[in-house]
């Protein structure tokens, strides 16, 4: 179970600032009840805000409003060359999480980006102290598998989620082939692994920013640093803030 009550109540400090991207133009940088806080440090360039993370000079990072591509250009070269994706840590009842992803538009083309995509937000779940037992994965596709004979990418993709779960099975983690309810899932598993990121970013757009539901921000798989991605659209980054807070010194399990 991703238990998520630690991080409501996480906040930067003097031992574990935070920065944010905040980029020129008219997008509003709402910071919540962190508007005012001397712990949060403003970057106005990609490159300003991941150096100081690089630096140390600032313990966990948000995007905040940056454009997406630049950050994950800078971020991409912080990696060296180990491959980065993104998953949206949604809370869909009060103190119980779910990653959903990936989320990252150009990510989760294959079977074996799917499948890490999931040991990765599993590994990170587990050395955050985030989960109470081994984490349940579910793999989506865009029909059921009844629905394989209507049409071929139907069926490719069916297939693709199935080999999905024999390679997340082949790396000890419990999974298993949801089709295409989301809905069946969202609420029981702990990681819910979409049939792509294109899909996935329009899952989290519509549960996030259509539906409402609590969204911490995006969890960035593959690099070691915390750094929590953001939709530029959301209405406060109070919510991310908190959740990098907790990534640079989560709280010890038991």
């Amino acid at each position: 179970m991703l238990v998520t009550r630690a991080i409501r109540t996480a906040r930067p400090n003097a031992g574990r600032p935070v920065a944010i991207g905040r980029a020129a133009g008219n997008l509003a940088l709402r910071l919540g009840r962190f508007e005012n806080s001397p712990h949060v440090r403003t970057f106005g360039t990609a490159r300003a805000l991941v150096g100081a993370l690089e630096s140390g000079r600032v313990a966990a990072a948000v995007r905040g409003t940056l454009p997406a591509k630049r950050v994950v250009q800078q971020l991409e070269r912080l990696a060296g060359g180990n491959p980065l994706c993104r998953g949206a840590l949604l809370e869909p009842r009060p103190g119980r999480g779910v990653v959903l992803g990936p989320v990252g538009i150009t990510e989760g083309g294959s079977a074996a980006a799917r499948a890490r995509f999931a040991v990765e937000a599993a590994g990170l779940l587990a050395r955050a102290g985030l989960l109470s037992e081994p984490p349940l994965v579910a793999v989506l596709s865009i029909g059921r598998p009844e629905d394989a004979g209507r049409g071929a990418a139907v069926a490719r993709s069916v297939a693709q989620s199935a080999h999905v779960v024999k390679l997340l099975e082949s790396r000890g983690l419990d999974a298993f082939s949801a089709g295409v309810q989301l809905e069946d899932v969202l609420f029981d598993a702990d990681i819910v692994v979409a049939p792509d990121g294109a899909s996935g970013n329009l899952a989290f757009r519509a549960l996030h920013l259509t539906a409402g539901m609590r969204s911490f921000g995006g969890l960035l798989l593959g690099l070691r640093l915390p750094f929590v991605d953001t939709s530029r659209a959301r209405a406060s980054f109070d919510d991310p803030l908190r959740l990098a807070a907790y990534l640079a010194a989560p709280a010890p399990r038991g």
